[in-house]
């Protein structure tokens, strides 16, 4: 995720080079949809695994929604 963040600074402008930036823009914008949906799940992993042992389905339930 930050590196198409960064990629997405670092862009010219559409004055620069046209139709491609707005092209680069959307492509660099679905990879960091990507990037945060694997955060996400890592992020529900281990908050469940380092829950306590009563509390793991409590855990992944809550932290599943958005």
């Amino acid at each position: 995720m930050g590196i198409a963040s960064t990629l997405v600074g670092c862009l010219p402008t559409y004055a620069s080079i046209g139709i491609w930036a707005p092209a680069l823009v959307t492509r660099l914008r679905v990879l960091q949809g990507f990037a945060i949906g694997g955060e996400q799940s890592a992020a529900i992993v281990l908050g469940v695994e380092s829950a306590a042992a009563h509390r793991r389905e409590m855990y992944g339930s809550s932290s599943s929604g958005s």
